[in-house]
C-alpha cells in the first residue's frame, strides 16, 4: 500500500482500534520502515486519543433510550400503514411550492400575457426575412462591382474569392 492509503487508515480506523489482524499488521510493517506515517500515527494518537484518555464515560438516562425506541417503532409503523412513503414525501415537497394565492397567480399571468402581446409584433416586424437566390446575389455583387451579372445556364456563379473556392 501506498502511504497516501496508509495515512487514511491511521486517522481512521487504525486509531480507534477497528482494523482486523492482517490489516493492523500490514499498517504495524508500513510504520516499522516509514518515518512520515509513524510521525502521523504519533500525532494522531497525541492529539485524538490522549484528550480522551482519563475522561469519565457518561451513561445516558434509561428514559432517553425509552424515547428514542419509542420513535424508532413510531416511524416503522407509519412506513407500513402508509406503504407508498416516496410519494407522500414527493408531494408534500411539491404542493407548498406549486401553490401561490390565486391572485398574485392571475396578476403574473396577466403580466406575461401583456408582455408577449406587446414584444411579439414588435419583433416580427423589425425582422423581416429576405431570401435572396444564387443568380440574386451575383447580379447584386455585379451591381456593386460594375461588372455584368449575367451567368450562363448550368455554371456556378463563382467570383474566384477564396471564401468561394473553400465552400464551392
Amino acid at each position: 500500500m501506498n502511504c497516501r492509503k496508509i495515512q487514511e487508515i491511521i486517522l481512521t480506523d487504525y486509531i480507534d482500534g477497528q482494523l482486523d489482524d492482517k490489516r493492523k499488521g500490514a499498517i504495524e510493517e508500513h510504520l516499522a520502515h516509514c518515518h512520515h506515517c509513524q510521525e502521523l500515527a504519533g500525532i494522531a494518537r497525541e492529539g485524538v486519543l490522549k484528550p480522551f484518555i482519563n475522561v469519565k464515560k457518561q451513561e445516558v438516562p434509561a428514559i432517553i433510550w425509552d424515547q428514542v425506541r419509542e420513535e424508532i417503532v413510531a416511524r416503522q409503523e407509519r412506513k407500513v400503514v402508509t406503504g407508498t412513503t416516496f410519494l407522500i414525501n414527493l408531494l408534500e415537497k411539491i404542493v407548498p411550492v406549486t401553490t401561490f394565492p390565486r391572485p398574485v397567480f392571475a396578476l403574473a399571468s396577466i403580466a406575461t400575457l401583456m408582455l408577449m402581446i406587446g414584444i411579439l409584433p414588435q419583433l416580427m416586424m423589425n425582422n423581416p426575412t429576405v431570401k435572396i437566390d444564387e443568380v440574386g446575389q451575383v447580379e447584386y455583387l455585379s451591381l456593386l462591382t460594375d461588372t455584368s451579372g449575367d451567368v450562363p445556364a448550368g455554371e456556378s456563379a463563382d467570383l474566384g474569392t477564396p471564401i468561394e473556392k473553400y465552400f464551392l
